[in-house]
């Protein structure tokens, strides 16, 4: 009886694209908007046909999977779903590989989703893709909502690199006050981001 890993590829390969199963899409980072329903499809149904031990490492290769152009406002909403309910104690496993794929197809469509995420503090270090997500944003709220995560210990190291980038006028003066409690390696990215101003 064929695996449902087995049963992905063979869906994959009646695609006729230039990957040949899951993993080898992954690995290419190419874009297969054809894939895309298989893709989600199986996310969809993979919990009630891998087997338990099995179920991670698939579902990662599903979610990994999705990371394409083709994908940006397909399946944001039912990873962001996945974000909130999968079940990752750690926040440092299927989680945080959900928020590493909602960072790179992140959209302007799913801002205020995507803060809600990373304001709900039970989700840990997986928020900080999240964060990253955000630095392609143009809303007028982020720069805002970036200085709120400065003082959350989970965020606030992936939120001076986000800030870094963005050079925000009223930087500094929201930098220097955080570093007289900073702790290293968080001190050093801050100074390094001031002096880079």
């Amino acid at each position: 009886m064929a695996t449902s890993l087995e049963l992905i590829d063979r869906d994959i390969r009646s695609l006729n694209i230039s990957c040949s199963g899951l993993w080898e899409m992954v690995n290419s980072q190419g874009d297969f908007p054809s894939a895309i329903p298989i893709l989600i499809n199986w996310l969809e149904r993979i919990a009630d046909q891998a087997p338990v031990q099995y179920y991670a490492n698939i579902t990662e290769g599903l979610v990994r999977a999705l990371a394409m152009p083709s994908a940006v406002d397909i399946v944001n909403t039912r990873l962001i779903f996945l974000f909130q309910n999968v079940y990752d104690p750690g926040n440092f496993g299927l989680r945080w590989t959900i928020g590493n794929t909602l960072s790179l197809i992140y959209s302007e469509n799913f801002f205020d989703d995507y803060v809600s995420l990373i304001e709900q503090k039970e989700f840990g270090i997986a928020r900080q893709m999240l964060v990253e997500g955000l630095s392609k944003s143009s809303n007028p709220m982020l720069i805002e909502k970036l200085y709120s995560y400065l003082t959350d210990d989970d965020l606030s190291l992936i939120t001076v690199k986000v800030l870094g980038k963005l050079k925000p006028p009223d930087l500094v003066q929201h930098l220097e006050p955080l570093l007289g409690d900073a702790k290293n390696p968080l001190k050093k990215s801050i100074v390094r981001t001031i002096r880079s101003l």
